[in-house]
C-alpha cells in the first residue's frame, strides 16, 4: 500500500512539474526538495537504502547534469529532478526498468531537441520526457 502511495506521489509531483515547466519554462525548488526528502524517508523507513549504489548514481547524475546544463541541453530545474530521481531509483544499470528509463529519455530527449531545432524553437519544456517514462522506472522502487 505505501509503495502505491509512492509511485502516485511520484507521478503527481512530476504531472505538476511538468505543467509548471510547460507554462512557465521554471520548475519550482519544491518538486525536488519533496521528491529527495520522501524517498530517502522511504528508503530508510523500509531499510532499503544501499550507500554505494546511491553514492554513485548521484555522482554520475550530477556529473551528467552537470555536462547537460553547461552545453545548455537542460536547464538547471530539469538536472535537479533529475538529481533528485537518482535518489529513487539508485540506477540499478542491471535492471531493465532502469535500462529502458534511461534509454528512454535519451532517444526521447534527442528526438525532441532535434524537432525544436528544425522549428527554431531554444528553450523547451524537458520534463514531461523524464514524466513519460516515468511509470517503468517507478515498478523498480
Amino acid at each position: 500500500m505505501i509503495y502505491l502511495l509512492l509511485i502516485v506521489f511520484f507521478l503527481v509531483v512530476f504531472a505538476k512539474a511538468s505543467a509548471d515547466d510547460i507554462k512557465k519554462r521554471e520548475i519550482s525548488n519544491v518538486y525536488y526538495i519533496s521528491l529527495i526528502s520522501v524517498t530517502l524517508l522511504y528508503k530508510i523507513c523500509f531499510n532499503i537504502i544501499s550507500i554505494p549504489k546511491l553514492f554513485f548514481s548521484v555522482v554520475l547524475v550530477m556529473c551528467v547534469c552537470e555536462l547537460l546544463f553547461t552545453f545548455k541541453i537542460l536547464g538547471g530545474g530539469d538536472a535537479k529532478l533529475l538529481f533528485a530521481l537518482s535518489f529513487a531509483l539508485g540506477f540499478d544499470f542491471s535492471n531493465t526498468f532502469i535500462l529502458l528509463y534511461i534509454i528512454g529519455i535519451l532517444l526521447t530527449g534527442l528526438v525532441y531537441v532535434l524537432i525544436a531545432h528544425k522549428k527554431g524553437i531554444k528553450n523547451i519544456p524537458f520534463v514531461p520526457v523524464m514524466c513519460f517514462w516515468l511509470l517503468p522506472a517507478l515498478l523498480y522502487i
